[in-house]
């Protein structure tokens, strides 16, 4: 009887439970790692990738049909673009015109040329393809059609480098974006970023080549080389940083000034 002398007393304490104990589910925020997002980021020294350490990388640079927009910069801006990252220049070209361009030297004075490779058969997919597998370097970039299409490189190298992502973009244009990255369909910008649509390609995009070898890999064989490559990446539900080359040119004239 003493055992359950006080059962009455005890029912009127609140009883926990391990649903209690729970987390209202509509309250959680959770990220799912196959869907492809886009994070935006501000292009600051501080994330200059040559800021975050003794490391250093290299990255292969295609053109296509004129280099002299990036040799031009290489060349004013050898000293910063060239430090600890070494560069190498791939000009798609149907003909030797775009292959004679004056040589750049880095800052450890060796010799930068740009690599003429024919143009294969075949739209914009077939020609990055080429170029791509043609790559030895860890990093891939895929130039557009600006003034400066590098500027910015090396911050946007450095997001890359901290968020783990497979792709930094830099564009003149804000994305719109919810809160957790994801935009109305990330992975088909994508393939219009690269100039294989009917709008204007980005200023530079950075790609691992691992990773660009992936999504050109027998790209030829696409029916649709534009939506081909952003299925793909959906597949490896990628992770894109973004920054608005925009944003920099006011800090570089500070710089200047």
């Amino acid at each position: 009887m003493g055992r359950y002398a006080h059962g009455d007393s005890s029912e009127s304490h609140a009883i926990k439970t391990m649903s209690d104990l729970e987390p209202v589910i509509s309250e959680l925020h959770a990220v799912d790692p196959y869907v492809t997002r886009v994070l935006t980021r501000k292009l600051v020294r501080s994330a200059d990738f040559r800021s975050l350490g003794g490391t250093g990388t290299s990255c292969t640079i295609i053109t296509q049909d004129d280099v002299t927009n990036v040799t031009r910069q290489l060349e004013f801006e050898r000293e910063t673009l060239l430090d600890r990252i070494r560069c190498e220049l791939i000009l798609m070209a149907d003909t030797d015109a775009g292959a004679r361009q004056r040589p750049i030297r880095d800052r450890s004075t060796q010799v930068i040329r740009p690599r003429r490779i024919e143009k294969p058969q075949g739209d914009r997919a077939c020609v990055l393809a080429e170029a791509v597998q043609r790559s030895s370097n860890e990093f891939i970039v895929v130039c557009g059609q600006g003034h400066d299409p590098l500027t910015g490189f090396a911050e946007i190298l450095g997001h890359m480098w901290t968020e783990g992502a497979d792709i930094g973009v830099l564009s003149r244009e804000d994305l719109v974006s919810s809160a957790d990255g994801t935009t109305s369909d990330s992975a088909a910008q994508v393939p219009a970023w690269l100039g294989l649509g009917s709008a204007a390609p980005a200023s530079a995009i950075v790609m691992r080549r691992w990773f660009a070898r992936w999504i050109f890999n027998e790209i030829d064989r696409a029916i649709n080389p534009a939506e081909e490559i952003a299925d793909r990446i959906r597949l490896l539900g990628t992770l894109i940083v973004h920054a608005n080359v925009a944003d920099w040119f006011p800090q570089a004239i500070d710089a200047a000034g």
